[in-house]
């Protein structure tokens, strides 16, 4: 199917419902284009679904050996007009030294990764799974014609069934030796607030998790004109989660004041706050204005409703 058919079907007319999918699927054409060309790429359509992949022919990379790429992308959505994308991707690499034919045994690299985004388009959760697999010869030659199997079912986590289920740190059947999964997730009545789980696994499905709260900020990013999106500064939590769900807040904050009774309306002035400021930078552009307002009129609704509350 070209992209011309494609813009002709009710699943792709269901989809414009959400403000976020022209940018969503431009995003997703710029990233697969990177790798392959246009004719190269597969569009299909499901019920309530479009599809966008291609699968790579083996191709040299750095230090003399090759690799083979699978990419897929499913756009659908719900009930509720939220916008999901569940991205499955993955690269075969053959030994260093050797090419494809003649290596004995290889690497799979895989990510996946389910974004969603609210009726306004706003992100509401971002969730990925990466890992590393070592494979024996006789896997490596049975992947190399069954890529595209291999990371759409064996090793796939299936993210988009973890959305809204905060508690649950999701992996595939299989783990390899990397295995990481990280989930950003905020709430749309505080997009102050950015919850932020990480948590690594090993082969025996022991892991070692860790939790923590972020303000949303996009001071220092250049991700400035998406004010819709979640950012944070990784690294630099106001707030962890113990292991019996209770909220610590570092030191540096509780000197500035922050508390359990005030940390979700000050997340909601400081946000605000610097949305105000930093749509100034973007007068010009109306379509990144608009994305300001939105925004803005969003977070102070949520500050009406706080301060009606005390």
């Amino acid at each position: 199917m070209k992209i011309d058919e494609l813009k002709t079907t009710v699943t792709w007319n269901n989809l414009t419902r959400n403000p976020k999918f022209f940018k969503v699927f431009q995003d997703i054409l710029s990233k697969c284009l990177y790798y392959t060309n246009l004719n190269d790429l597969l569009f299909t359509v499901t019920s309530g679904q479009i599809i966008v992949s291609y699968s790579s022919p083996v191709k040299d990379r750095e230090l003399d050996c090759q690799h083979k790429l699978y990419s897929r992308f499913e756009i659908s959505i719900d009930k509720n007009n939220n916008l999901i994308v569940d991205e499955l991707s993955g690269s075969l690499e053959s030994n260093y030294g050797y090419d494809f034919e003649n290596t004995t045994g290889g690497k799979l690299n895989t990510h996946y990764s389910c974004e969603t985004y609210d009726d306004m388009g706003i992100e509401i959760s971002y969730q990925s799974y990466g890992d590393r697999y070592i494979l024996n010869p006789s896997k490596f030659e049975s992947y190399k014609s069954n890529l595209d199997s291999v990371i759409n079912d064996v090793y796939n986590p299936r993210l988009y069934l973890y959305i809204n289920r905060g508690d649950i740190y999701c992996h595939p059947a299989i783990v390899g030796k990397e295995g990481m999964f990280i989930r950003k997730a905020r709430d749309v009545n505080n997009l102050g607030i950015v919850k932020m789980s990480k948590c690594f696994f090993n082969k025996d499905n022991e892991f070692d998790a860790k939790d923590e709260y972020y303000f949303n900020t996009f001071y220092g990013s250049n991700n400035s004109d998406s004010p819709e999106v979640i950012h944070i500064v990784s690294g630099f939590p106001f707030a962890e989660i113990d292991k019996t769900k209770k909220l610590f807040f570092k030191d540096d904050y509780i000197k500035l004041g922050l508390n359990d009774a005030n940390f979700k309306d000050v997340a909601k002035e400081r946000f605000l706050k610097e949305l105000k400021e930093l749509k100034e930078k973007h007068i010009k552009n109306q379509n990144v204005t608009n994305k300001y307002n939105l925004m803005i009129e969003k977070l102070e609704k949520e500050l009406s409703i706080s301060s009606k509350r005390i």
